[in-house]
């Protein structure tokens, strides 16, 4: 239902009912005609149905541009503009001026020009007196129907508010803010302002019942009507007061609702969509501010944290690896130690190495020089080896040349076969079609004999006319038999034939096989060919390298041995500097204790902070955990 039709069925109960309602208790309470009720009730409604038209004609102009936004919003999913969202969240206002006004004029100007009309009517009471009760009395209940009008339209806005996604009071812009106290203080007062002007009809009407005295036990009377007109007084009070606390217990579960569901989701994207501008919709927009610092807090600490995190893992890393590092060092001191501690007794096998080094390169330059004379043999008998290898190769060459022309020329007998296999396969098809040639000429014979015995039975039965026929006939039989001999002759010499030519081609055909065989023992025989050239190449190749090293190796030796004259100079020098290095060697063992003591007092050091960073990590860790929940 869209917001102008549930504002045309508000408008129109609410008038119709207050408007039976009053003139109902005019009736039975002031005038006591209740009978007459539905006398002359023709002008009235003419009056309510103007007023009501009235009404629902100037609040279409300010109720369509909210059904508008809504229509956009709900059918074709559309974001409405500030402008949109302005003018339809002013047209609230209007539409209350308009119920006031309409109500005011429809209960207080149409009763007026009513009791003006029932003056003039003889209805035997005192028609001012009348008319100015029945007036308060219809301005009361007309106050009371715009207030139920006017909140029960502003509960049914409250849904479709929310849709335009209003988060704070100022997007109402210029509307005054209406506070809860004084809503319920106005509420209070007109209800309590109905319920005087409904409660006053009793006594008025039976002061007047009174004066005729047509009632005989008023306090009995006044009692009983005043009960009555009290339920019916009280009824709309409380129907007005029951649609504005259940519409503020509705916002409250509402935004009660969303703000758990923002807490649970961790989503400070999220705002609360104010209903209606009042002290709660205050504190709705006051939560929306609330939740957006909230969501900036939360944004900063976001990348405080990621600066932080990155920081936190940036100085583990450069710890870990100190920490690393210090104890590699602290394992090279304490190895340098050692080493520094064995190398004084190093020191003093040297200088008698020294002395067997002396004593061995005179014994190496005697090896060096047997050395010299073996190797000079040994390529003498490598340039050999190299010559033998390649006749092998040159032989191999030749083998693999004879190798190719025997593969050649089995491939061209073995095509040869082929082609033979091919003719006789052919002569032996022609054959066969021979001996169906001769089946087809021994059964033209066979009828031809046929048919002459049959002519000479004819000339027997002709008599003497056909004696010269008989003998023509006996002459076409036999030619008829002698062709049939002679097809049967053919028929086997063609036989034997075929048989020899069956044996020819499965001997034409083995010895096809048999050369295929040879063929492929010939490409075998030429692949190990192959090989064996390529392997003498290679061979050939590695001779020419041995001979080169070889070559290479006597140089060696010349060099070494020339190098072992110098060496006996060279060892003096060095027994010389032994002692240096031995002194030298005790002040760095010193040394390298000093920094073992040092590098562990920093090592314990490094530990304490690795231990306070890793927790600081930790602490960032969960914090940033913690964070990564909220969108911001």
């Amino acid at each position: 239902m869209s917001i102008y039709l549930s504002y045309l069925l508000i408008l129109s109960l609410t008038s119709t009912w207050t408007y039976f309602l009053v003139r109902g208790f005019d009736y039975a309470f002031i005038y006591r005609d209740l009978a007459n009720m539905w006398n002359g009730i023709f002008t009235p409604l003419m009056i309510l149905v103007f007023f009501v038209g009235s009404a629902a004609v100037i609040g279409y102009y300010f109720i369509k541009p909210f059904d508008d936004v809504v229509t956009k919003i709900r059918k074709r999913n559309e974001i409405p503009t500030a402008e949109e969202k302005a003018k339809a969240l002013s047209g609230y206002r209007k539409v209350v001026a308009i119920l006031f006004s309409i109500n005011f004029f429809g209960f207080f100007v149409g009763q007026m020009i009513i009791g003006i009309i029932r003056s003039r009517s003889n209805v035997g009471y005192d028609s001012t007196i009348h008319t100015v009760a029945t007036t308060i009395h219809s301005l009361a209940a007309g106050a009371m129907a715009a207030g139920i009008e006017s909140l029960s339209f502003n509960e049914i806005l409250a849904p479709y508010r929310r849709l335009l996604q209003v988060h704070t009071v100022e997007s109402f812009e210029k509307q005054k803010a209406v506070r809860f106290a004084s809503s319920t203080f106005t509420l209070f007062v007109t209800s309590m302002l109905y319920a005087c002007a409904n409660m006053s009809v009793v006594p008025f009407g039976l002061l007047f019942q009174l004066q005729t005295g047509a009632v005989t036990n008023a306090l009995n009377t006044y009692l009983r009507e005043t009960c009555i007109a009290a339920a019916f007084a009280f009824i709309p009070p409380f129907v007005m007061m029951r649609v504005v606390l259940n519409g503020f217990s509705k916002r409250i579960d509402t935004n009660i609702a969303r703000v758990l569901d923002i807490a649970n989701d961790g989503d400070l994207t999220s705002r609360l969509n104010l209903a209606m501008l009042d002290d709660y919709g205050k504190l709705s927009g006051s939560i929306n501010v609330l939740i957006k610092q909230l969501s900036l807090m939360f944004k900063d600490l976001k990348s405080d944290t990621d600066v932080v995190a990155e920081t936190s893992d940036t100085l583990s890393e450069v710890t870990n690896s100190a920490q690393n590092a210090l104890s590699d060092m602290i394992s090279t001191f304490k190895s340098i130690d050692s080493d520094s501690k064995a190398r004084n007794q190093l020191i003093s096998d040297a200088d008698k190495d020294v002395d067997d080094l002396i004593h061995d390169v005179e014994v190496v330059k005697k090896h060096i020089m047997e050395q010299s004379s073996a190797i000079q043999q040994n390529s003498a008998s490598i340039t050999q080896m190299s010559s033998n290898i390649g006749s092998v190769a040159e032989m191999t060459i030749k083998a693999e040349e004879v190798s190719v022309a025997l593969s050649d020329s089995s491939s061209k007998g073995s095509s040869a076969i082929n082609t033979a296999i091919t003719s006789i396969e052919q002569i032996q098809s022609m054959s066969h079609e021979v001996q169906d040639i001769v089946k087809v000429i021994q059964k033209i014979a066979s009828q031809t004999n046929l048919l002459s015995m049959n002519a000479a039975i004819e000339a027997a039965h002709a008599g003497a006319m056909g004696q010269g026929f008989a003998v023509v006939a006996d002459e076409v039989r036999s030619l008829a038999s002698s062709s049939a001999k002679s097809a049967r002759d053919i028929q086997e010499y063609i036989k034997e034939m075929v048989e020899k030519i069956d044996g020819g081609v499965e001997a034409i055909a083995i010895a096809g096989r048999s050369f295929r065989e040879i063929a492929e023992n010939v490409e075998q025989n030429n692949a190990l060919i192959k090989t064996i050239s390529s392997a003498m190449e290679e061979q050939k190749i590695g001779a020419s390298e041995t001979l080169n090293t070889t070559t290479d190796m006597v140089n060696a030796i010349q060099a070494i041995k020339d190098l072992t004259e110098h060496e006996s100079v060279r060892a003096a020098s060095v027994r010389k500097m032994m002692k240096d290095v031995v002194t030298s060697s005790e002040a760095a063992v010193q040394l390298v204790n000093e920094g073992v003591q040092a590098s562990e007092v920093m090592g314990s050091a490094i530990e304490q902070v690795v231990d306070s960073v890793e927790s600081n990590r930790r602490a960032v860790s969960s914090m940033n955990d913690a964070v990564k929940k909220f969108k911001v």
